[in-house]
């Protein structure tokens, strides 16, 4: 699918993976850590400490972060989404996000291979009025967990449509595995048959989260 325009649609109701936010707080830890340190006589200030990660601190110490407002896709499972929406604390649960970005920034043969969707770890989205009539990807090495309420006080830009978001499952399922999954028909490589992947989908079962 490389249609930009079939390729998104307004936010619905229903957050979904797939979806789109603006000036999300995204933070970053860099190696090795660092840590702010209060002084004792000016509680108003702080001393940073170079020191490696596995070094002892006192619980007071805060490690130094980075953190910039970035466009981030939505990538956590519909049912853990749905879970936090009906009954759990969206201060206290973490959605995992990846942040989107502009396709220039890649080299050529990177662009070619993200167009074709062969490169495992980023997830292209064509141009549309959605997205700033602009080629972007999903960079997939920056998955991280974010605090559910970041997502629920931002802005959504757009969602994807049944057919993109099956495009985002099947390149997750290449990120992370190897093999690529099949979301709709397929010919059998044996007797031509086609097969519906979708009838041997398996529901999540909504299970309580384990402290």
């Amino acid at each position: 699918m490389s249609n930009g325009d079939e390729f998104y649609q307004p936010p619905g109701q229903q957050f979904e993976p797939g979806d789109v936010f603006v000036r999300m707080p995204f933070f970053s830890l860099k190696y090795p850590l660092s840590y702010w340190r209060m002084r004792q006589n000016d509680p108003a200030s702080a001393t940073l400490l170079d020191r490696g990660h596995s070094d002892p601190r006192p619980d007071t110490d805060s490690p130094k972060t980075s953190l910039d407002l970035q466009t981030v896709m939505l990538l956590s499972h519909g049912c853990e989404v749905d879970r936090v929406l009906r009954q759990e604390p969206p201060v206290r649960r973490h959605w995992l996000g990846a942040p989107i970005r502009p396709l220039r920034d890649c080299g050529d043969r990177t662009q070619e291979r993200l167009r074709a969707r062969t490169q495992p770890n980023g997830f292209y989205l064509p141009p549309s009025q959605f997205i700033g009539n602009e080629e972007l990807y999903v960079d997939l090495r920056k998955i991280t967990p974010i605090t559910c309420q970041y997502f629920l006080d931002t802005n959504r830009l757009a969602s994807l449509t049944q057919q993109a978001q099956k495009s985002l499952f099947a390149q997750l399922g290449v990120f992370f595995s190897g093999y690529a999954l099949y979301l709709g028909p397929f010919n059998c490589p044996k007797c031509g048959t086609e097969i519906d992947a979708s009838q041997f989908r398996l529901e999540s079962v909504d299970e309580p989260h384990i402290e």
